[in-house]
């Protein structure tokens, strides 16, 4: 698998990547298996679960760099396998394969596979939740939902709430961009979702909540959240067009496809549901 290829091999690259591995192998030694560690105090950057799995990688080989990289590289495994099953459902087998192996070759991929961060885990549980809630609506297959609420839960516990705000966006713009999946869409239980979510992701934060009280609610709830999104905590605020560039430049050597067929639909090209939803 190119995923697995040379893990071990370079020391970590920059700080980030040293402190995620750093913070599950404190972790693991001090067996806090609930408040992830840094300096040995309490660290209050992420959710555990990307730490949890770390420390599961960390328990077999040992704190190395493999270790800490074996994680990312299963994630963008199942993204592949994400990939093709949804481009499946929603075109045909080709389409899947094809969309797969697409994937696979974006220098992006190749790298964030390979980095000891939560990118591609996080990615790995929330575009796996919404690709099983789209497939459960347009399939009427209620029961498939449930399994895809609990990934968004799981993404939630990777990165915190905004798997919950990037799902609601992604739900709000497909209601408004593909109407033909409007009715099949608003016919999902999200009430209910909201609650399985809440089920599964809730306590790690109540019990963080209530053992660290307000040294919580700044740490996490507004500094790594809310100042976060909203300020400049890190430096100069980025323009609106930062994220366009990046998914421009993070989707070579494909983006001319992209252009291209978005030029095809200011052109009156009649684009698909599917096509819409994606």
């Amino acid at each position: 698998m190119q995923f697995a290829w040379r893990l071990g091999y370079p020391s970590f690259w920059d700080p980030d990547e040293a402190t995620y591995a750093e913070v599950p192998r404190e972790m693991l030694v001090a067996h806090s298996w609930f408040v992830p560690l840094y300096d040995g105090r309490p660290f209050f950057d992420k959710p555990p679960l990307f730490y949890l799995l770390q420390i599961t990688t960390f328990s077999v080989f040992g704190a190395t760099e493999f270790a800490a990289r074996i994680v990312p590289a299963v994630s963008a495994a199942a993204i592949l396998v994400i990939v093709a099953w949804l481009g499946g459902r929603l075109f045909s087998r080709d389409v899947g394969r094809n969309g797969s192996l697409m994937f696979a070759v974006l220098p992006g991929t190749f790298a964030l596979s390979s980095y000891a961060i939560l990118d591609m885990t996080f990615t790995a549980f929330l575009f796996g939740g919404c690709a099983l809630l789209t497939v459960s609506a347009l399939e009427e297959r209620p029961r498939l939902q449930w399994p895809g609420y609990v990934l968004l839960a799981l993404a939630a516990l990777t990165k915190g709430p905004v798997a919950l705000v990037l799902s609601a966006v992604a739900f709000a713009l497909s209601l408004v961009l593909a109407p033909g999946a409007r009715r099949a869409l608003l016919r999902l239980n999200a009430f209910r979702g909201l609650l399985l979510i809440a089920a599964v992701s809730g306590p790690w934060f109540l019990y963080m909540w209530l053992r660290f009280a307000d040294a919580f609610v700044t740490g996490y709830v507004m500094r790594e959240n809310l100042w976060l999104f909203v300020g400049s905590l890190y430096g100069s605020q980025r323009s609106v067009l930062f994220y366009p560039k990046v998914i421009l430049v993070g989707m070579l050597p494909w983006t001319p496809l992209l252009i291209g067929r978005l030029f095809d639909a200011t052109r009156g090209l009649r684009i698909g549901t599917p096509e819409r939803l994606l």
